[in-house]
């Protein structure tokens, strides 16, 4: 449920988003053809809770045990498969049978009674289907929800930019420009609900139901000053989107600096210049390695999961009633290192069918892992790798297709030993995957460009630049598809394959053309997703992402939006890849 982040263009504000509240995508239907032998029957995602499968929910719920009785106590049972159906067979015609629904997992519940959806127990003959719809709470949401979005704000803080928005919400369904022009529509839907000055530069988002609160975790940017409560904090705020306070991990756990020490370096020189590279290049090279990254809240909204950049663990934090006060640290897990290499950067969280979903990548710029833990266990399962080798687009430059291209790069950690590429707007792409998002259960990844963290807008990159730079972060959005047969997954693979899109541009994916092929931008129209040139932007997604259950779209951070120097969101199709709606206003700016 986490939207989050878009790193700056270098140039412009930096938007987070994170969103509460939810719908992911139906793209099975529940027909159904049963023989007078048998019963035949499906458990459906309801996610509206109306009882009926709408054309956007999903019948997937596997190992829910439907247990079959006759009028002489006699019992059948089936298993629902993995796409959730299942069947009884050598029935009696014109017999009636009583059918049971069991077994279900404790994040599940049933919902209404519908056209599609019975009880879970029911009475049929053979011949007929008999469906049950379940969700899981934490998915139902509101027609249209506030989205909370994080901005970022330059220098130590107490400057002119001190009373600036940090946090703002807006409305799910805002709109402000049409995909095919560049001229804004709509006017800014946005509210502050927090300053700058009040909790400084923060990434990570969760959602608490009940009771109403919102947590955002401190995070680590070059010319970006922490909040208040330094580099360990996470704001919460209640439902109303007032700050309550923050919790601090130093407190929660007696100890000192356990997110790391803040190594911003804001000293004025002579001639009125900040470089914030902190001693050694501490703080240009803390991006993704100090501070926290993303958090979440588990299934039953008790416990705040919160990632640990500088030690790489998992914290469980008890927020059960709500009350800062009361919050207390119940473990911490070390995360998972997929190649033992000790190269291992985790940063994303998504808790999912009742498992905690982390998403970390390789320093070398190779490879993203994904890995999902039982909540109560203390084993993690590596579900799948994403090889990150493949070719990208140009960050900056009217074609997507020329030389040096955005590909990514291994971690830099030094300001002077940077290889940057372009000029007066350079860039220099590293990986870190933000934010996990889920589809049904077909997974979303936002990354997030690391070096959209580590330069800054209108400075010189080093004391020893001769001139100001724009630092562009070129981020990226990438679908892994379920296979429901093999029980695994499977990365994008262009237009045809196990994972195909629709369109894009060659050269721009792990399988050629990527999915999601709608995250640039242009300076004149019209737009063409598939076009190599024209574009002044390629790759803008920026590592936030909200995928509400049921919705056809995905919401990202997204560099450049409406017009250059600009941040907010936009929302892609899962099945073409495009921006939402084609003719409509699907793209948002936070910041101009």
């Amino acid at each position: 449920m986490n939207l989050h982040l878009i790193p700056w263009h270098g140039r412009g504000s930096a938007v987070l988003l994170a969103l509460f509240l939810s719908f992911p995508v139906l793209r099975a239907n529940l027909t159904c053809t049963a023989t007078t032998t048998e019963i035949r029957g499906a458990v459906f995602n309801d996610y509206n809770y109306n009882g009926v499968c709408d054309a956007n929910e999903e019948a997937c719920e596997a190992d829910i045990l439907v247990i079959l009785t006759d009028g002489n106590g006699n019992t059948q049972a089936a298993t629902t498969g993995i796409d959730g159906r299942y069947v009884l067979s050598g029935l009696t015609a014109g017999t009636r049978y009583r059918l049971e629904f069991t077994n279900l997992p404790a994040y599940l519940t049933p919902t209404f009674d519908g056209s599609d959806n019975g009880t879970p127990v029911q009475f049929t003959t053979p011949g007929n289907c008999a469906n049950l719809a379940v969700s899981r709470p934490n998915d139902f949401c509101q027609t249209d929800p506030p989205v909370v979005v994080s901005c970022f704000g330059e220098e130590d803080g107490t400057s002119s930019n001190a009373g600036d928005p940090a946090v703002i919400t807006f409305p799910y369904t805002a709109e402000g420009h049409d995909f095919t022009g560049t001229t804004k529509n709509a006017g800014y839907q946005g509210t502050t609900r927090a300053t700058i000055a009040q909790v400084g530069s923060v990434y990570g988002a969760a959602w608490q139901r009940a009771p109403a609160r919102y947590y955002l975790s401190a995070f680590h940017k070059r010319y970006s000053a922490f909040g208040p409560n330094g580099p360990d904090a996470i704001y919460q705020f209640d439902g109303a989107g007032n700050l309550l306070g923050a919790l601090e991990l130093d407190v929660l756990t007696g100890g000192a600096d356990v997110a790391g020490a803040d190594v911003h370096d804001f000293t004025v020189d002579g001639s009125g210049r900040v470089y914030d590279l902190g001693t050694g290049d501490a703080s240009y090279d803390g991006v993704g390695k100090r501070s926290l990254g993303d958090i979440e809240i588990s299934q039953d909204g008790k416990t705040l999961y919160v990632i640990n950049l500088f030690d790489r663990t998992l914290y469980f934090i008890d927020v059960s009633d709500g009350t800062i006060g009361n919050a207390s640290l119940l473990r911490t897990l070390p995360l998972p290192d997929a190649t033992g290499a000790g190269r291992h950067r985790p940063f994303a969280i998504a808790v999912q069918r009742g498992r905690i979903w982390i998403g970390s990548v390789d320093e070398n710029g190779s490879a993203a892992h994904i890995h999902s833990l039982e909540p109560t266990g203390s084993t993690f399962t590596l579900e799948h790798t994403v090889d990150l080798t493949f070719d990208r687009q140009r960050v900056i430059g009217n074609n997507a297709d020329a030389t040096p291209d955005g590909d990514w790069n291994p971690w830099a950690t030094t300001a002077a030993g940077t290889p940057t590429l372009g000029g007066t707007e350079f860039y220099y792409p590293q990986p870190m995957l933000t934010d996990i998002a889920f589809d049904g259960k077909d997974v979303i990844l936002g990354f997030r460009d690391r070096f959209g963290d580590q330069s800054g807008s209108d400075k010189r990159f080093t004391p020893a630049a001769t001139f100001d730079t724009y630092g562009t972060s070129g981020g990226d959005i990438l679908r892994v598809c379920y296979n429901a047969t093999t029980d695994d997954f499977t990365t994008e693979t262009g237009n045809t394959g196990a994972c195909p899109g629709v369109g894009g541009r060659p050269n721009s994916g792990p399988g050629g053309e990527e999915f999601y092929h709608w995250d640039f931008y242009e300076t004149t129209d019209p737009w063409d997703g598939a076009s190599v040139t024209g574009g002044f932007h390629y790759e803008t997604a920026q590592g936030g992402l909200l995928q509400i259950p049921g919705q056809p779209s995905v919401m990202t951070t997204i560099m450049d939006p409406i017009s250059d120097f600009s941040g907010g969101v936009l929302k892609l199709d899962n099945t073409t890849g495009r921006r939402e709606g084609q003719g409509n206003t699907e793209t948002v700016a936070v910041a101009d």
